[in-house]
C-alpha cells in the first residue's frame, strides 16, 4: 500500500500487514497532518502522504512477527510494535489476537490511564528480561514484560526516583486493565543483567486497575501478575489502592505467582487476588517463594481455587506484611509450607477445605508491638498427617485480642499436632476461642477445644464409690462435671463444678453435693471422685459445657 500513490483524505484497506490473510489487514486514513508515524501502526507512503491506521488496534496490525523462537532482533520489534500501540493515545482498547508464540525482549513501559488491553486466546506470548546484542533491551528494562507505570523517562533508564535528594514521585497509574484469556509468561536466561527480576504483567502503583481472564501464565523467572510499589524512596512511597488479580491459572513461577502491595497512604487500599490454579514454583529467585503475596494496604481478599505444589519448593500459600485485614478462601491446598504468614497484620481469617503436604495453618511473625489483634482458622474439612500446627507463634513480640480456631477437622493430621504452637505468656491472646473442633485420635493434649451441645458420660459401676478418668482424653472437651449420686437413704442428689477451676489445682478438694460429700483428686489430668459420706454411692457422671 505505501507504494500506492495515495491521496490525501481517502480511507485505503489492506488484507495483512506483511502478505495477505496473516490476520495483520486493517484500514487507513491518508492525511498530511499530525506527527511523523513510527511504522508500527501508522506509516508514510511513498509520496510522503501519512496513512493512519484507523481499524482497531491489534498486535498483528503492528506488526508483530509470530515466531516462536527467541531471536533478539524479532523479539526487539515485536516488543517496540506492542509498545508504540499501547502508548497511542487515540486508542483505549486495544487486542493482541495472534493465535500462536512471539517473544518479546525488554520491557514494555506504558503510562497512561483508562486502557483496556485483551490477550486473546489462542495467543502466547513470551518475554526475555534483556539481550546485550541490544544495549537499548537493557536501558529501558523497568523489570516487567508488560508494565504500565507513570515512570520519569523509562526509554533512557529513569524509572522512579534513585538519589537521596530526589524528591520527585510516580503517580498511579488509574483504570487499567487487561484480560488475559491468552497465556503470558517469561523466560530465564543466565545472560540477562538482572536476573529473577522480569514480571510478566505489572503496575508500578495502581487505582482501581485489574488483571483478569480465563488464561494466565506458564512460567515467570519472577512474578506472574505484579502491583509492585516503590519500597525504597519514603518521598515516592506507596502502593495501589483497589486493585484486582483474578486469573485462570498461574505455574512455574520463581517468587511470587500474585502480589499486590496496597498503599499505606490511603484508608481506601482494597485488593483482591484470586486464582483458579496455582501450580508448582521454581528455584532461585530474590525472595523465599509464596502463592500470594499482600503488604501494606487496608482489607486484601485472596481466594486460590487449588494449588497444588511439587513438594520440593514449598511456599506459602500467602504471606501478608502491614496489612490492615487478610481474608483468604481455599479449595485444595497440596506442598505449601503454611497457609499464611501473618507479619505485623492486624487481622486475618482463614478457609481451607482441604490441606496436603503443609504442616502450618496461620503463622505469626513480625516484630512491631501492637502489629497483631487476631487471627481466625475455621472450617477445614480436611488435613492430611503432615499437618502439626494450627497456629505457630514464630514471635512473641506482645499479648493480642484474639485467637479463634474452630469447626475444623483435624481428625487424620499428624499424631505430634498441637492447636498452638511454640505457646509463649509474652505473646498470649487475651481470648482465646479453640471450639467445635474434631482432632486426631491420639496427640499431645494441651489446649481447650470446647464442643457445645455435647457431653461425655462416664461408665460407672453399680453401688461405687469412687471413679477415675482422664478429662483429657482422647481430647479436652468439656469444661464441667455433673455428678449424680444417692444418699444412704436412696435420695438422689445432683451438683456441678467447674472443671477448668479445678485443674488449677492438683491439690484434694472436697465439693458438697446436697448431704453427700464428695472429694476429688487430679494426677496429671485424670480425675478421681470419691464418696466421703457413709452409705451414698455414685450413680452417673457426665463431662459437658
Amino acid at each position: 500500500m505505501k507504494a500506492f500513490n495515495v491521496q490525501s483524505g481517502y480511507v485505503y484497506q489492506t488484507e495483512g500487514y506483511y502478505a495477505a490473510g496473516d490476520m495483520g489487514g486493517a484500514m487507513y486514513l491518508a492525511t498530511t497532518t499530525g506527527s511523523t508515524p513510527d511504522g508500527y501502526g501508522d506509516h508514510v507512503a511513498s509520496n510522503g502522504i501519512f496513512l493512519r491506521l484507523i481499524s482497531d488496534p491489534t498486535d498483528l496490525n503492528h506488526g508483530v512477527k509470530v515466531v516462536s523462537t527467541f531471536d533478539p532482533p524479532t523479539a526487539w520489534h515485536n516488543r517496540n510494535a506492542l509498545q508504540s500501540m499501547l502508548r497511542n493515545e487515540r486508542w483505549g482498547n486495544f487486542k493482541m489476537l495472534a493465535q500462536g508464540i512471539y517473544y518479546l525482549l525488554g520491557g514494555a513501559n506504558i503510562g497512561r490511564d483508562n486502557v483496556l488491553l485483551h490477550i486473546m486466546k489462542g495467543c502466547k506470548i513470551i518475554g526475555r528480561y534483556d539481550d546485550p546484542s541490544i544495549p537499548e533491551s537493557t536501558t529501558s528494562q523497568a523489570g516487567q514484560m508488560i508494565g504500565f507505570a507513570h515512570f520519569f523517562d523509562p526509554d533512557n533508564g529513569d524509572f522512579i526516583p534513585w538519589r537521596p535528594d530526589d524528591t520527585r514521585v510516580n503517580p498511579q497509574v488509574y483504570n487499567v486493565e487487561v484480560i488475559v484469556d491468552g497465556d503470558v509468561s517469561t523466560e530465564y536466561n543466565e545472560i540477562h543483567t538482572n536476573k529473577y527480576n522480569n514480571n510478566v504483567i505489572a503496575f508500578l502503583k495502581g487505582n482501581r486497575c485489574r488483571i483478569t481472564g480465563s488464561g494466565g501464565c506458564s512460567g515467570s523467572d519472577h512474578r506472574a501478575f505484579n502491583f509492585d510499589a516503590d519500597g525504597t524512596s519514603s518521598n515516592n512511597a506507596g502502593g495501589s489502592v483497589s486493585c484486582e488479580i483474578d486469573i485462570g491459572y498461574s505455574y512455574n513461577v520463581v517468587n511470587n505467582h500474585c502480589m499486590i502491595s496496597g498503599s499505606s497512604q490511603s484508608s481506601n487500599a482494597y485488593g483482591k487476588i484470586h486464582i483458579g490454579y496455582a501450580g508448582k514454583m521454581l528455584s532461585g529467585g530474590i525472595n523465599s517463594p509464596i502463592v500470594a503475596r499482600l503488604s501494606g494496604g487496608q482489607v486484601f481478599e485472596v481466594k486460590i481455587d487449588n494449588f497444588e505444589g511439587d513438594g520440593v519448593i514449598k511456599p506459602a500459600l500467602v504471606a501478608a506484611y502491614n496489612v490492615t485485614k487478610i481474608l483468604i478462601e481455599a479449595g485444595r491446598v497440596s506442598g505449601a509450607t503454611k497457609l499464611l504468614y501473618q507479619s505485623n497484620t492486624l487481622y486475618s481469617d482463614v478457609k481451607v477445605s482441604q490441606i496436603y503436604n503443609t504442616p502450618i495453618g496461620i503463622e505469626r511473625a513480625g516484630t512491631t508491638a501492637g502489629g497483631m489483634k487476631s487471627a481466625r482458622l475455621h472450617h477445614i474439612d480436611y488435613a492430611d498427617s503432615i499437618f502439626t500446627a494450627a497456629y505457630a507463634a514464630t514471635a512473641n513480640i506482645d499479648a493480642f485480642s484474639r485467637l479463634q480456631i474452630d469447626n475444623n477437622n483435624f481428625g487424620s493430621a499428624s499424631s505430634s499436632f498441637v492447636y498452638y504452637s511454640n505457646k509463649q505468656t509474652a505473646g498470649l491472646p487475651i481470648r482465646y476461642d479453640n471450639e467445635e473442633n474434631t482432632s486426631p485420635p491420639t496427640f499431645p493434649v494441651v489446649d481447650f477445644n470446647r464442643l457445645a451441645n455435647q457431653r461425655r458420660v462416664i461408665p460407672i459401676t453399680a453401688g461405687a464409690t469412687t471413679v477415675t478418668f482422664d478429662v483429657k482424653l482422647p481430647d479436652w472437651n468439656f469444661s464441667k462435671v455433673t455428678i449424680m449420686a444417692n444418699t444412704s437413704a436412696g435420695l438422689g442428689a445432683i451438683g456441678t463444678f467447674d472443671l477448668t477451676t479445678r485443674l488449677l489445682t492438683p491439690d484434694s478438694i472436697t465439693f458438697q453435693v446436697w448431704t453427700i460429700a464428695i472429694t476429688t483428686t487430679i494426677t496429671g489430668s485424670s480425675l478421681t471422685l470419691t464418696i466421703a459420706s457413709s452409705g451414698a454411692s455414685l450413680k452417673a457422671v457426665t463431662l459437658h459445657n
